[in-house]
């Protein structure tokens, strides 16, 4: 029995002699295609960070940036705090700016974490207004 392959011109692909090397060859490009996506979904570039509000007031207009992320939250009410996703590029700090009341901070980059999902980042305003970054790996 002979399988033949066509293309939508009816070019000839290839002829296989039997249904098992065509179900061979199948087989070793689905592994190949299941382990490409499996290494990628181990790779995630994405990382976890925390915005914590210290602060006795509520604040408002709350920008999260950094290489290759921006992120903005409304409001965070004092002592509350927001998780949000980011997808850095590379190397990154943490720019943060916000208002509190009349006044609007900007406290500038700060901290260091890497892309590949590996990082857990802290962003807290003190009561003093003045902001804290952390950034913790994580086991693997």
């Amino acid at each position: 029995m002979r399988f033949l392959l066509r293309n939508r011109t009816s070019e000839r692909l290839g002829v296989f002699t039997s249904r098992s090397t065509f179900d061979a060859l199948l087989n070793r490009r689905l592994l190949i295609a299941l382990a490409l996506v499996l290494a990628g979904a181990g790779c995630s570039r994405e990382t976890g960070m925390t915005v914590a509000n210290h602060s006795s007031g509520v604040i408002t207009n709350i920008m999260v940036s950094g290489s290759g992320f921006s992120e903005r939250i409304d409001r965070l009410a004092a002592g509350s705090e927001h998780r949000l996703i980011v997808h850095p590029r590379g190397e990154s700090g943490v720019r943060v700016a916000f208002d509190a009341g009349d006044r609007h901070i900007d406290a500038g980059e700060q901290g260091y974490f890497e892309a590949g999902g590996a990082y857990r980042v802290g962003v807290i305003v003190e009561p003093d207004l003045n902001v804290t970054v952390t950034s913790e790996l994580e086991k693997y």
